[in-house]
């Protein structure tokens, strides 16, 4: 009886006014702005009319199908939530060089649904470009993260990581493909969205540039890139390891620094938690 009622009661859990406010301004300012997202019918002259059509049925399909779900206003309230977190990641890699001089894209929405990609960062380096693919969780619990962390296992066993489809370089102008990117997974709790949300909302620049949650987005990739790497040496997948050491070239030098940044509370933030132990269990065995 009393967990059914903790259900119920999870399942009409309503937004916040200011997270609804800050998940419209999401929408219009960042995630259907060309500046951050990457859009499929900008590529018509690349892939050819017919196969960005196919592509976008494929996504509507998707969209149907998952549309047709009862979704619970938990789950809807923890998408507009990741759409925010995933707004203000787009503007402050930028603005407040969270991923120091990268350049982070939101991706197509078909990359989103088929290749299970949010973001894709990109970053210039002695030789080309580094891509780093980021996929998106701000709810605790073992299943969701787990069910990314799982398929970027297969990646790896593989040995045919990330792929993105639909991609603009910010450097060069290049446009197409991208293949064997190593993926990971980002995230903190809803409630720690919230307060960043607070502080976007009030235009206060200053707060976020020097906000722990971009040591605790380095620390999750870092802590995810090492840990996979490992992984595809000892099973013996050469361009994972190479594609996993480029990447953590990038990292490993944005980490140090943002040393002087505390973690502050977000320390001990339970999507944080998660990846870390999921990551642990799932790669290390």
């Amino acid at each position: 009886m009393v967990a059914n009622i903790d259900r119920k009661r999870k399942n009409r859990e309503e937004m916040p006014r200011f997270m609804i406010d800050a998940h419209k301004r999401a929408k219009s300012e960042i995630l259907n702005n060309r500046e951050y997202a990457i859009q499929s019918t900008d590529f018509v002259d690349l892939y050819g009319e017919k196969n960005v059509e196919l592509d976008m049925l494929k996504v509507l399909q998707l969209e149907k199908k998952f549309a047709k779900n009862d979704k619970s206003s938990f789950e809807k309230n923890s998408k507009m939530t990741a759409e925010v977190f995933e707004a203000i990641v787009l503007m402050h890699s930028e603005l407040s060089e969270w991923l120091g001089n990268a350049h982070t894209l939101k991706t197509s929405r078909y990359d989103d649904y088929i290749n299970k990609t949010d973001l894709i960062a990109e970053w210039q380096h002695e030789g080309g470009t580094r891509h780093l693919a980021l996929a998106v969780d701000v709810t605790f619990g073992k299943v969701a993260i787990e069910k990314k962390m799982t398929q970027i296992k297969e990646e790896i066993e593989r040995d045919e990581l990330g792929e993105v489809k639909y991609h603009r370089s910010d450097f060069d102008d290049s446009r197409g493909e991208r293949k064997n990117v190593p993926r990971v997974v980002i995230g903190i709790s809803k409630e720690n969205v919230e307060q960043l949300a607070q502080l976007w909302m009030q235009n206060d620049n200053k707060s976020l540039g020097i906000h722990p949650v971009q040591r605790v987005i380095l620390a999750e990739i870092q802590m995810q890139l090492e840990t996979m790497k490992e992984y595809a040496e000892r099973n013996g997948k050469e361009r994972a390891v190479r594609a996993y050491e480029r990447a953590l070239n990038i990292v490993e030098g944005l980490h140090e620094q943002k040393e002087n940044i505390p973690f502050g509370d977000l320390r001990d933030d339970p999507v944080f938690s998660e990846i870390q132990h999921t990551t642990e269990r799932l790669f290390e065995e």
